[in-house]
C-alpha cells in the first residue's frame, strides 16, 4: 500500500489518507491474530507481514503535510488508535522499514515539538516496540525481535537529539521531555532484558549522545543534571514509577565503557553507587560477608583503563566522589607487592583526605577513606615498619580530621575570632570526627613516636609527679590530644549532640582508655559506625569481621 505514495498518482494515495481510518481495523487485527495460531508459522509470518506495511504506511502518511493538513482525512486520529493495536506479532524486518521512512523525510527537529505530527507515529512505533508488552501477556514482551525494536526506538531518538544539537537555534528547554523520555525507555527496555549483557546495548546509544554533544556544554549540562536526578532516584512520576536498583550497576559498567568527559563519567558512577548502597540499606541486606557488605558488586562493574586512571582519580578528588576513590583503592591495594608500595597509597590518601572539599550529606563517606588510610598505617606497624615512618602521616592526618568535624570554621579572621561559618556537616559525623581525632593525637607521643602498645606510656590523660604534686604532660603533643579530647567531652553540654549520648559517652571511654592503642582505632570506628550512621550500607564494610571473630 505504501508504495502508492511513489509509483500512482498523487490523488491515489491522498484518497488513501481519507480511506484508510475508515476500516475496522481492529476486526482486521483480530482476524489475523486468530488464524496465527502457534504451529503455523506461515500465518504468523503474514500478520507480522500486515503489521509490517500498515506501520510504514502509517509513517508516510504522517510525514506527508498535504494529508496531515486536510481536515477530512482524520490520519492523525486514526494514528492515535493504532497505538492501542497489538502489535506483538511485529517482527524487526517489519518494524525497521517505518524508521528508515521517517529518517530520511523527517526533520530531526520534530522530535523536540510535541505538537508535531511525528509525536502520533512515535507513539505507535513506541507501542509497536513492545516498551509495555502486549495487552494479551499481562505487559510482557513476547516476540524475539522485542529487544531489537527496542533498541532501535532508542537509537533513532538519540541520534535526532545529536542532530539538533548541531541547531543552536533549538531552545534548550525543548529538550528536556525527550532527554528524560528516552531515558525511561532505556529503563524498561533494560528492566526487560535477560541479563545485564542484554541490558547494556539500551545504555550505550544514551551515553554516546553525551559524547556527540560535547561541544554544546548546556545540552551536556541539561542531560548530566536530568540522567544524575533519575540516577538517584530524585525523579518520581509515571515514567519512573520506582527505584531500579539493578540496574545502577548496569549504569555504571556503561559509562566506564562508553563515556569519555572523565568529570561526567565519575558523576554518573558515584550517583549510581550511592543509590545501589541507599537501596542495600532499605532492603536490609545479610549478606554482608559474601559480598564485602556490597562492594564486591561494585568492584566488578568498575573498571578504569591503567592510562585513564591518573585522570581519573584526580577528577574523583576534584568532584568529592568518595565512593569512586575508594572503589578503586579496593581494586588497586591487592596489587601492592611489599610495604613501600603500601605506604605510597596511604600518603596519596591523605593527599586526598586534606584536598577533597566535603558536601553536606555526602560527610559520611570520608570515614571509608579515613579507615582505609589508618587500616593501612597499622598494617606497616604490624609487619615491622618503624612508627618513626608512620607518625608524620598521623601528624598531617590530625588537623584533617579535626577541621571537618568542627562546630564552626575556625579558618580566615572571622574562624580566629570564633565567628566563623556554621557547619552543614551532620552532628553524627562531627561527633565521629572528633572522637576519631581525640584518640590519635592520644597515640602520637612525639614527631615520630607512636603508642603502638597497650598500656603505652606518655597517654595525655596519665597524670605525671612533678616533685609532690600530680599533674598532665605539657609536652605540645599531650597538650594537642588533651584539647582534642576536651573538645569531644565538651559535646556533651551541646544541645545538639543530646541526642547521640550513648556514642558520645562510648568515644570519650576509648579515648581516656590508656590501655588502648593505635591497634584499637579500627575497634572505635567499627564501634562507632552502627551508632552515628546506621543507614550507610557503604560503610558497613569497616564493621566487617572474619567469620568467628567477636
Amino acid at each position: 500500500m505504501a508504495e502508492i505514495h511513489n509509483d500512482h498518482p498523487r490523488e491515489c494515495f491522498l484518497f488513501l489518507g481519507r480511506f484508510l481510518p475508515e476500516l475496522d481495523w481492529n476486526a482486521i487485527l483480530d482476524h489475523y491474530h486468530a488464524i496465527s495460531t502457534v504451529g503455523v508459522p506461515s500465518q504468523a509470518d503474514s500478520l507480522s507481514l500486515l503489521l509490517g506495511k500498515l506501520l510504514r504506511l502509517l509513517a508516510v502518511l504522517c510525514t506527508d503535510p498535504t494529508i496531515v493538513q486536510d481536515p477530512d482525512s482524520g490520519i492523525l486520529t486514526f494514528v492515535d488508535r493504532a497505538a492501542t493495536f497489538d502489535w506483538s506479532m511485529l517482527n524487526m524486518s517489519g518494524f525497521q522499514p517505518a524508521f528508515k521512512w521517517i529518517e530520511d523525510v523527517g526533520n530531526p527537529a520534530s522530535v523536540l515539538n510535541p505538537d508535531s505530527s511525528l509525536t502520533y507515529i512515535m507513539k505507535v512505533l513506541y507501542a509497536a516496540a513492545e516498551f509495555k508488552g502486549s495487552p494479551v501477556m499481562g505487559g510482557k514482551a513476547t516476540n524475539e525481535d522485542a529487544p531489537l525494536k527496542q533498541l532501535a526506538y532508542i537509537e533513532y531518538k538519540c541520534k535526532q537529539l545529536e542532530l539538533c544539537s548541531q541547531q543552536p537555534s533549538l531552545g534548550l528547554p525543548n529538550y528536556n521531555d525527550v532527554i528524560l523520555g528516552v531515558f525511561g525507555n532505556i529503563e524498561v527496555a533494560a528492566m526487560q532484558a535477560t541479563d545485564p549483557a542484554a541490558a547494556q546495548i539500551f545504555v550505550t546509544p544514551l551515553f554516546q549522545l553525551l559524547n556527540a554533544c560535547a561541544s554544546r556544554r548546556d545540552i551536556v549540562d541539561l542531560m548530566m543534571s536530568l540522567l544524575l536526578r533519575v540516577m538517584s532516584h530524585d525523579l518520581n512520576g509515571p515514567t519512573f514509577p520506582r527505584p531500579r536498583p539493578r540496574l545502577s550497576m548496569l549504569y555504571v559498567v556503561c559509562a566506564c565503557q562508553t563515556v569519555q568527559a572523565p568529570k561526567c563519567m565519575v558523576r554518573i558512577i558515584e550517583v549510581c553507587v550511592t543509590a545501589y548502597f541507599q537501596h542495600r540499606a532499605m532492603s536490609k541486606a545479610e549478606d554482608d560477608h559474601q559480598t564485602a557488605a556490597g562492594w564486591v558488586k561494585v568492584l566488578e562493574s568498575l573498571s578504569v583503563s591503567n592510562h585513564q586512571e591518573k585522570k581519573f582519580i584526580d577528577t574523583c578528588v576534584g568532584e568529592g566522589a568518595v565512593l569512586c576513590l575508594y572503589a578503586n583503592l579496593l581494586q588497586r591495594l591487592p596489587c601492592c607487592q611489599d610495604l613501600l608500595q603500601e605506604l605510597s597509597f596511604a600518603n596519596s590518601i591523605l593527599s586526598w583526605c586534606s584536598l577533597i572539599q566535603i558536601k553536606a550529606g555526602d560527610e559520611a563517606k570520608m570515614v571509608l577513606l579515613w579507615s582505609k588510610l589508618l587500616e593501612l598505617l597499622w598494617r606497616q606497624i604490624a609487619y615491622g615498619t618503624p612508627p618513626s615512618s608512620v607518625a608524620p602521616i598521623i601528624k598531617s592526618l590530625l588537623p584533617v580530621i579535626f577541621r571537618a568535624s568542627e562546630d564552626k570554621a575556625s579558618d580566615g579572621i572571622l574562624g580566629a575570632i570564633g565567628l566563623g561559618k556554621k557547619s552543614l556537616l551532620s552532628v553524627e559525623f562531627r561527633l565521629f570526627g572528633r572522637a576519631l581525632a581525640a584518640f590519635l593525637a592520644c597515640q602520637l607521643t612525639s614527631d615520630t613516636v607512636l603508642r603502638v602498645q597497650p598500656n603505652a606510656p606518655d597517654h595525655p590523660s596519665r597524670p605525671v609527679m612533678l616533685g609532690n604534686t600530680s599533674t598532665l604532660l605539657k609536652t605540645p603533643h599531650a597538650l594537642l590530644g588533651q584539647k582534642y579530647t576536651s573538645s569531644l567531652d565538651a559535646l556533651k553540654n551541646k544541645s545538639e549532640y543530646t541526642m547521640l549520648a550513648v556514642p558520645l559517652n562510648i568515644a570519650v571511654s576509648y579515648v581516656l582508655d590508656q590501655q588502648r592503642c593505635l591497634r584499637d582505632v579500627q575497634t572505635l570506628m567499627s564501634t562507632l559506625v552502627p551508632h552515628l550512621f546506621p543507614n550507610e550500607a557503604s560503610l558497613r564494610i569497616i564493621c566487617l569481621r572474619p567469620p568467628g571473630q567477636s
